[in-house]
């Protein structure tokens, strides 16, 4: 059987602007914005099977349970280039929150620090602006009620509210087992 895919392809000149530097200077840094959010897009929205980047593709190429933590996943990324990228994802109900982290040469993990560019909310994708959130983690909810330019949520929020209270009952299970 095979399955009709879908694509989306954005293609830009930048010959017709009217500062060709300044445009340059603005599609790298998306690029280097989007290459940052690529493990966290592939993994919070799983209608997206591969990005593909300057001919480089990437997709999830493995994902599997964590034996401490039964609602968490290692969902592992790889490019065409070979490089890996390892995300530790919690669910809890439709939502989960994630972060990355790194296998030492005894097959051990520890989690790595999310960059200070990468942002903490998502609802299936980035909610821009919301780097600097004070949240340990990057949490996606598709059920976040966001501000129309989707650049925070809103704070007064009863559903917003509870959804960062189940965030962190899990989170602080999370720590439980790991302490």
């Amino acid at each position: 059987i095979l399955e009709k895919t879908e694509k989306t392809v954005f293609t830009y000149n930048l010959n017709d602007s009217e500062d060709l530097m300044l445009s340059r200077k603005a599609v790298e840094n998306g690029i280097q914005s989007l290459l940052l959010h690529l493990p966290y897009l592939l993994s919070f929205s799983r209608e997206i099977n591969s990005l593909s980047i300057n001919d480089v593709r990437y997709s999830i190429y493995s994902e599997t349970e964590v034996q401490l933590f039964p609602a968490a996943h290692f969902v592992n990324i790889q490019n065409t280039n070979g490089e890996k990228t390892t995300i530790f994802q919690v669910f809890f109900g439709e939502s989960s929150f994630a972060a990355p982290i790194i296998w030492n040469n005894q097959n051990k993990y520890s989690f790595s620090s999310i960059p200070t560019e990468v942002t903490r909310l998502h609802c299936k994708f980035p909610l821009v602006g919301t780097e600097n959130f004070p949240f340990p983690v990057i949490l996606n909810s598709p059920n976040f009620e966001v501000e129309i330019d989707r650049n925070k949520i809103f704070e007064s929020s009863i559903k917003n509210s509870q959804i960062f209270c189940d965030a962190i009952n899990i989170y602080s299970g999370l720590l439980d087992v790991y302490q």
